[in-house]
This record gives structure tokens, C-alpha cells and sequence, in this order.
């Protein structure tokens, strides 16, 4: 039977093209993603004075990225200011347990024990991924059960995060605190060195855990990398990228553990060390301010005025700087840098309220101020030439009412270096 259809299909050339043509697309189909001719993930790309373009990421190394709109194009990491994955529906804030690292990193996941002085802990929304090991001497704190309310969440992160204890400390539901040495976790009981001896503390029973400030340790990145945000509003900072398969994207964690996750996992790549250098990780050479009638207010690197996290319209940023109004400060230049770049507005946490103005200057004039920027006004996007300039100055100054919820965030704020010719 099957020698008479062979047959049959020999003497009908155009039936036995056709069906060669099928077999070898269905081949291809098979075994394009082993050699990488499938489409990446579509993404948009911000350069590092803030032009954006939207395509398909294709490719991805430690120093470059392969990127296909038009045309296929390579951009130097250094370049760049973030990339976007499109068609995700991010989370603002992990929304079940939260891991709190002292460099401002935050993991969405259950703590399930401790060894040879490492929390071991399971992603919440991630199932299906290898538990992930977390040096203790990078871990500032965690909350195990996150408040429902945005706002009763906003609240706790900020009262955890600034707390400074010289021993670990376990926080319960009835409010009491357990100060001590925490000694390991089990799926039942945290275990806590008292002094006396130690003791366990039913885990339904504790909300949040510190530990101790003088044993942390900061993770740095040294080399350039990028904060990655994941769709569960875990934040992670690494570097020496990997595109795998497009299908997974492979890292080194800055506390030293290697991390593979799905692409659909990952919605942006905000890019450190680069091109640009972030105001949040300058120290101004002068800094002035003058309330309207409350107490002098440092601003805040990273973080909005508050100590919660830097958020516009719903828009979450990783980095940049929270003012109050009125300040003034100012940086150096030495005519290294071609642009400031930064998105400027009021915090979310406003709920609407607030009214500045903002002023810019290079070598002491004027080039740019905005009109009022209020709590319901859209962000701003500024972007101003500094090159050949010597010192660059920001004013905050009051709005309709003083200074009062005057939490003014300049978010991705950036002096981007002149390129050097090749």
C-alpha cells in the first residue's frame, strides 16, 4: 500500500514538490530555535539620552545587544539606558513575601531555611524556577506577609527599611519584638538565640524580620551591569548578561549566585556604569535647603523623599532622586558631559497634591525652568546640553502652597559623558 502511494506521488512531480516544501518547513520550525533563527522578544530600547526605539531583541553578551527594528543593529551596553519587554503586566511591588537586600535589591520569595550562613528561599510567582541561595551578610530585612493595601504596604516597606538593629530582630503580629540571634528557619519556626537559650517563634506568628546592621554588608557592583526588574516587582542587580535560547536570560547576581530566568519573567534591564553617570550615585558640591516652615530635609538617593520608592503615574523608577521644595544644590562638570537627562514630576504618594517649579542652570545662567509641575501633572521628560559647561545647578522652588507634599522626584536624573571618538 505504502509502495503504491510512493508510486502514485512519483508520477505527480508537483504533488511530491509540494509536499517536499511542507516537510522541510515543518523542519524548520523544529529546529530553528536550536540555532537561533526564531524572533526574540519585542522590547523598546532607550538610549542613554533618552531616544527610544521599539523592535525585537535577538541577541545579548556582556557588552553588547543584538537588537532587529528596521534592520538588525548592535548597540554597546554602555550606550544604553534601559530595555523594555513589551506585552508584560508587571507587578508594582511582590505582593506576597518580600527579601529586602542592603543595596536596595528586593526578591519576591518564601524563606524555607537557612545554611552555612545563607538564607535558602523559593520564588512566590516563579514555581517552576531552583531555589536561590542569598548570603545573610547581604540581607538588610524581610517582610513574610505584605499588607494588601498599596498604602499600608508603602508604610511597612519604609519603617523596615529604615530600621538599624544591633541584633536580628523578629517582628510579631501582636506587635511584641523578639530581639536575639536568629539560628535557622524550618517550615514551622524561626529558631532565636535569646542569651538564655534558644527558643522557637511560630513562623504564622511573625510578620517581618531585621537583622543585624553591624554585620551587613552592602553588595556592590563593580564592573557595569543593570538592575533587572522582574513581572513580580522583584528588583535585582547584576551583570555579565546572557541571552540564552531567546528564551532565558542568565546572569551573576552581585551577592555571587549565578541566576537563569525565563525571558517572560524579566520586564526591563536598567543599565549602571555605562555612558552616563546617575546624580544618585554623586555627592553634590553644595546643597541648600529652606523649608516653608517645617524642619531641613535631606533628599534622598534612590528613594522619594519619604523613603519609598520613586514612583510617577503608576511608573515605578529604579533611579534617581527624591527633593523637597525649596533646595538647591549643585555638581561639577570639568566639561566631561554633553546632556542632563532626567523625568521629572511629583510622587505618587502625593495622591495628587503638591506644586513646584524647577530650574536648571550651566555656569550659572538659566537654560531651561519648567512651568508648575503639580501631583496630577504628566512627567516631563528634560533633556539639556552641558557641553564645554563647568558646573550644573537644580533648583526646586515652592508652589501654590509652600512646600507642603512638595516630593519632587527627578527620576533616571543623568549626566551623559561625551563619547569619545573611535
Amino acid at each position: 500500500m505504502r509502495l503504491s502511494s510512493l508510486q502514485a506521488d512519483l508520477k505527480n512531480p508537483a504533488q511530491w514538490e509540494i509536499s517536499h516544501i511542507a516537510c522541510l518547513m515543518v523542519l524548520f520550525i523544529l529546529v530553528s530555535p536550536l540555532f537561533g533563527f526564531d524572533d526574540g522578544p519585542e522590547m523598546t530600547l532607550t538610549d542613554a539620552t533618552g531616544h527610544r526605539l521599539q523592535g525585537v531583541l535577538t541577541g545579548l553578551s556582556e557588552n553588547q545587544i543584538v537588537f532587529k527594528s528596521k534592520k538588525q543593529t548592535t548597540w554597546n551596553l554602555s550606550d544604553l539606558l534601559k530595555i523594555e519587554f513589551q506585552h508584560r503586566k508587571p507587578q508594582a511591588f511582590p505582593k506576597s513575601a518580600v527579601l529586602f537586600l542592603a543595596n536596595g535589591d528586593r526578591l519576591g520569595v518564601n524563606l524555607i531555611g537557612m545554611k552555612d550562613d545563607f538564607f535558602e528561599a523559593t520564588w512566590d510567582d516563579f514555581s517552576d524556577l531552583p531555589s536561590v541561595s542569598i548570603p545573610l551578610e547581604s540581607v538588610h530585612g524581610a517582610i513574610l506577609q505584605m499588607p494588601e493595601i498599596p498604602s499600608n504596604r508603602s508604610v511597612q516597606v519604609q519603617r523596615l527599611l529604615a530600621r538599624r538593629e544591633e541584633n536580628d530582630l523578629l517582628i510579631l503580629k501582636n506587635k511584641d519584638q523578639v530581639f536575639g540571634e536568629i539560628t535557622g528557619i524550618n517550615p514551622q519556626k524561626f529558631l532565636i538565640e535569646l542569651g538564655t537559650g534558644e527558643t522557637g517563634i511560630e513562623r504564622t506568628g511573625v510578620t517581618a524580620i531585621v537583622l543585624n546592621s553591624e554585620l551587613t554588608v552592602t553588595p556592590e557592583l563593580n564592573q557595569p551591569g543593570a538592575m533587572i526588574t522582574l513581572t513580580d516587582g522583584s528588583k535585582i542587580t547584576g551583570h555579565s548578561f546572557r541571552l540564552v535560547g531567546n528564551r532565558s536570560l542568565q546572569f551573576q547576581t552581585v551577592w555571587g549566585t549565578e541566576l537563569e530566568l525565563p525571558i517572560t519573567a524579566v520586564n526591563s534591564l536598567q543599565f549602571i556604569g555605562g555612558r552616563f553617570v546617575y546624580l544618585s550615585d554623586l555627592e553634590p558640591d553644595a546643597y541648600e535647603d529652606e523649608p516653608f516652615l517645617s524642619a531641613r530635609r535631606a533628599f534622598k538617593n534612590d528613594r522619594n523623599v519619604t523613603g519609598g520608592p520613586l514612583t510617577l503615574r503608576g511608573v515605578e523608577y529604579a533611579k534617581g532622586l527624591g527633593l523637597y521644595s525649596r533646595c538647591e544644590f549643585s555638581y561639577s562638570l570639568d566639561r566631561q558631559y554633553e546632556t542632563f537627562a532626567a523625568t521629572v514630576g511629583i510622587d505618587d504618594s502625593t495622591n495628587g497634591k503638591g506644586s513646584v517649579t524647577v530650574t536648571f542652570l550651566a555656569d550659572g545662567k538659566q537654560i531651561f525652568s519648567t512651568e508648575e509641575i503639580t501631583g496630577k501633572s504628566d512627567p516631563l521628560k528634560v533633556s539639556l546640553p552641558l557641553k564645554g559647561k563647568k558646573e550644573f545647578t537644580i533648583i526646586v522652588e515652592f508652589g501654590q502652597w509652600g512646600d507642603v507634599l512638595d516630593r519632587v522626584n527627578l527620576c533616571d536624573a543623568r549626566f551623559v559623558k561625551t563619547r569619545l571618538s573611535p
